[in-house]
């Protein structure tokens, strides 16, 4: 369902979910996974990467982004989540591509049961958005990651314009700009990456 090529153009990350995984990279979960390919030996086995211990859930890999060295897997079912969402906290897995072998660095929301955090995720100037949508009666924000250091705090865009229950769950982000979009009210806001402070 997704695919990331890594920026050097040597190798490509595909997102398998669902019932069932291909079988022959020893995968046989139905949390999902992903696949990691050489261009140049595509007849070879690929790498698989499975749902961590510490984030279980279904749906793993429902966002995929591969910029420089760093390969962000999201899966906002994890962590009591089943194929449905049901009790889905989320979470945002962060691998190093130069040793796909270590354990990520894995990042989580606070909002609750039903976060399902990571539900859309974003990348720009370096920089990693995240959408944090709570349950339905939650109003939802957008939280900020440094990708250069994940030991950050990270800072909460949380539009004043919407209420309780508009859910902040859609994000996408290019050339400079984030949007970030709630879908219960049906509005966008748009901020500058390099001011995320100021008002959209």
């Amino acid at each position: 369902q997704k695919f990331a090529v890594e920026p050097n153009g040597t190798r490509f990350a595909v997102h398998a979910s669902g019932e069932y995984v291909t079988p022959e990279a020893g995968a046989d979960r139905r949390e999902g996974a992903v696949f990691i390919y050489d261009y140049a030996n595509l007849s070879a086995e690929p790498v698989a990467i499975l749902p961590p211990a510490a984030a279980p859930g279904g749906s793993f890999a429902g966002g995929l982004i591969w910029t420089g060295n760093q390969l962000i897997i999201a899966n906002s079912n994890a962590h009591g989540g089943n194929a449905y969402g049901y009790q889905a906290h989320g979470v945002v897995m962060i691998y190093d591509t130069t040793d796909l072998s270590a354990a990520p660095t894995i990042i989580t929301g606070t909002l609750g049961v039903l976060e399902r955090f990571g539900q859309q995720i974003a990348v720009e100037d370096g920089k990693l958005f995240v959408t944090d949508n709570g349950d339905s009666y939650t109003t939802g924000r957008l939280r900020v990651y440094n990708l250069s250091n994940l030991n950050e705090a990270p800072q909460d865009i949380t539009p004043s314009v919407i209420n309780s229950g508009d859910q902040a769950t859609q994000v996408m982000a290019k050339d400079g700009y984030v949007v970030l979009g709630a879908g219960a009210r049906k509005s966008i806001f748009i901020y500058e990456v390099s001011n995320l402070s100021a008002a959209p």
